[in-house]
């Protein structure tokens, strides 16, 4: 197969004798094979997985409409003490009401649902005994107090607890802060409790430590895997006692993406991840684009700079484009690269008023052949250069390749440059790939080799297949397994 953009018409496209075609022709060359996005029988999603936007895109182009997924649990909270106040101003003795307003904030991201019960008095034990009994008929999966679990004139949650039928029981645990925190199953119901300390950084240790993970196994997620890390100070802790530390916690600064597909799934993932205030793609200054209710956003790197400060070290992820992708275009009316937002392009059907409406837009992607000399043209020149950089002079110590076919020579270049610029490249490179038999895999491994001549030959332990759930830490470095 020929793609149209590598064929040249003669005399002319409207009445052509021959064809002339600009580059080597190589067998099964542009054509993606049936299978190619998933094979038969191949996982799309593996179970305690949350869905994303990524796993809608395969469902759908899989012609999967319905899937079974665990109920968001629901959490039945209560504040106590006669001191919580809602209030901004408020006497000394009296404490505002943080832990509730924190909790709740949680839901979205550690998908539970919230219900805030109210603030229970110090005398409010009956109360709070009807309470739980009335729970134990609503939809709630989990109920949280905050506050009278200690030993005090007015904590009367664990003497309340106690008076239940019991499956599990448990109060203090050797920690700081938190050590109160209570946790009790009530026998023959589907409910649990949890009795946090009313400290907020207790009470926040606590919903981390010990709801968190409670919440994690009901829905059948992983346990969160913790990160490891080395202490700039010394400290010293009681034996046998866990004791948990505010810290300032660093990583490396910077991560780079650069793809070379034109879809928006990189950015996609990348937004939903780690947010927009952690992410530049170099476009800002945004209003509407002329006659509509379109946000478009100039393609000038001079202003994130300005944003960001110099090599843009406040933002962790620099996204970059090689080739453009569907959502930045040229606007030669004002001679300046635009991009919209993905679902603007989609909603407001973008493509289709570009034509009939006459915009002055076309789209920055680059396509066909004579790759390399069309990356030296503007805005493509920036991404590229970037790359170059990176690659030259050894910014970063390792290197994941994902869903590459190693067919465009200008990128496998600076690939080997980055081999020269790192001390063992072969402890800090990971090439991944879907690929399923054995036979095509030892083949993609061979004509890697082939396309990137380096010594030592590239190792077997630098391949993995599998797709993009395949990616790991690799050897050498600290990064954190995913």
């Amino acid at each position: 197969m020929i793609p149209i953009e590598l064929i040249d018409f003669y005399p002319n496209k409207k009445n052509p004798k021959f064809i002339l075609i600009n580059e080597k022709i190589k067998k099964n060359n542009h054509i993606r094979f049936l299978g190619s996005d998933y094979k038969k029988g191949e996982k799309v999603i593996s179970a305690g997985k949350v869905i994303n936007s990524s796993h809608i895109l395969a469902f759908k182009s899989l012609g999967v409409d319905k899937i079974i997924v665990k109920k968001r649990p629901v959490i039945m909270f209560y504040s106590t003490g006669n001191e919580i106040s809602e209030k901004t101003n408020i006497p000394d003795w009296k404490v505002r009401n943080s832990n509730s307003h924190y909790i709740k904030s949680l839901s979205k991201n550690l998908f539970f649902e919230f219900i805030d019960g109210g603030v229970l008095r110090d005398k409010d034990d009956k109360l709070f005994k009807k309470l739980i009994n009335k729970n134990f008929n609503s939809k709630c999966d989990i109920i949280i107090t905050n506050g009278a679990v200690s030993a005090g004139k007015f904590d009367f949650v664990p003497r309340v607890i106690k008076e239940f039928n019991l499956s599990n029981y448990f109060k203090g645990v050797a920690i700081r802060p938190g050590k109160p925190v209570l946790f009790a199953k009530f026998k023959n119901k589907e409910k649990a409790f949890f009795g946090l300390p009313g400290n907020p950084i207790s009470s926040a240790a606590c919903f981390k430590f010990f709801v968190d993970p409670y919440l994690r196994s009901i829905l059948n997620m992983k346990k969160e895997k913790p990160l490891k890390a080395k202490l700039k100070n010394s400290y010293e802790k009681k034996k046998n006692f866990t004791k948990f530390l505010k810290v300032q916690f660093s990583t490396c600064k910077k991560g780079y993406v650069f793809t070379l597909n034109y879809d928006l799934l990189a950015e996609t993932i990348l937004l939903e991840d780690i947010g927009t205030e952690n992410i530049t793609d170099f476009c800002s200054s945004t209003y509407k684009f002329k006659g509509t209710e379109i946000d478009k956003f100039d393609f000038d790197p001079a202003l994130n700079d300005h944003k960001y400060g110099d090599d843009y070290t406040d933002a962790n992820v620099e996204l970059h484009h090689l080739h453009g992708s569907l959502s930045l275009f040229y606007d030669y009316s004002r001679n300046k690269a635009i991009k919209f937002r993905s679902e603007d392009i989609f909603i407001h059907d973008v493509y289709e008023r570009i034509s009939k409406e006459n915009w002055t837009l076309t789209p920055a992607i680059i396509t066909g052949g004579g790759k390399s000399l069309k990356m030296n043209e503007y805005p493509f020149e920036f991404y590229f250069r970037n790359l170059k950089d990176l690659s030259t002079y050894g910014k970063y110590n390792k290197l994941f390749i994902v869903g590459y076919s190693f067919r465009d020579e200008h990128i496998n270049e600076l690939i080997k440059r980055w081999m020269r610029s790192v001390e063992d490249y072969t402890k800090a490179l990971l090439i991944v790939d879907y690929k399923t038999d054995e036979k095509t895999r030892e083949e993609f491994k061979n004509f890697v080799r082939k396309q990137i001549r380096k010594k030592p030959v590239i190792p077997n332990r630098c391949f993995e297949f599998g797709g993009a759930n395949a990616i790991h830490d690799v050897e050498g470095t600290n990064a954190r397994e995913e």
